[in-house]
């Protein structure tokens, strides 16, 4: 009897880990890209962006100081906590806000980049306690990964994220003498994909 419990137990945990690993993998295996974002560097209007993407999404990507006014984005500096609101964006693909490298080449992924994603549901957790803004976030709805994350999209795709500007080097890029911006990109479940790509050129202060 105890040998026929142990089997079924065993069976048990083994299906809850295969239909883990299905949740996990198969979205990501599946995945087809939407195109592009219609984003370029000349769509933004200083802290504000505005961009239709193949898939007839309309996207917004704006950054406020903690004033509330637009932020200033000709001298940015480091340690200042903004607001960031995003509207639009597809609610089915994740994505980072953070602080990368925009690349010349039109389509090429934004990095590197001087914010990390958390790296753990605790560091997840505290980043969204009172005062515990990063320097990046990851914004996704997959119930695989929201416990994870920093933030969810509403319903229409828009979300918001508070962060803190990092210091304009490190992790390979020196945003002083390469042009770099306030980004959103899809999340590691879509890394190929750039319907959600969404920049704000910058300018760090010395």
């Amino acid at each position: 009897m105890k040998k026929k419990l142990w089997i079924s137990v065993i069976a048990i945990a083994a299906c809850v880990v295969i239909g883990f690993v299905a949740a996990v993998l198969i979205p990501i295996l599946t995945h087809q890209n939407g195109g592009a974002s219609g984003y370029t560097e000349t769509t933004a209007e200083g802290a504000r962006l505005v961009a239709k993407g193949d898939d007839g999404r309309t996207r917004t990507l704006e950054a406020r100081d903690s004033s509330g006014e637009l932020l200033d984005v000709t001298r940015i500096r480091p340690g200042e906590k903004i607001v960031v609101r995003g509207s639009g964006y597809n609610p089915d693909i994740g994505i980072y806000v953070s602080f990368c490298r925009i690349p010349e080449a039109e389509g090429a992924k934004f990095t590197p980049c001087l914010g990390e994603v958390p790296a753990s549901e605790e560091e997840a957790e505290a980043q969204n306690s009172e005062g515990g803004e990063g320097s990046s976030a990851w914004i996704t709805n997959d119930f695989v990964w929201r416990v994870f994350a920093t933030g969810q999209f509403q319903p229409d795709g828009s979300f918001e994220a508070h962060l803190i500007i990092p210091e304009s080097s490190g992790n390979g890029v020196d945003c002083r003498k390469e042009q770099c911006g306030l980004v959103t990109r899809a999340d590691h479940t879509a890394s190929g994909d750039r319907i959600q790509d969404m920049a704000i050129p910058l300018q760090f202060t010395e």
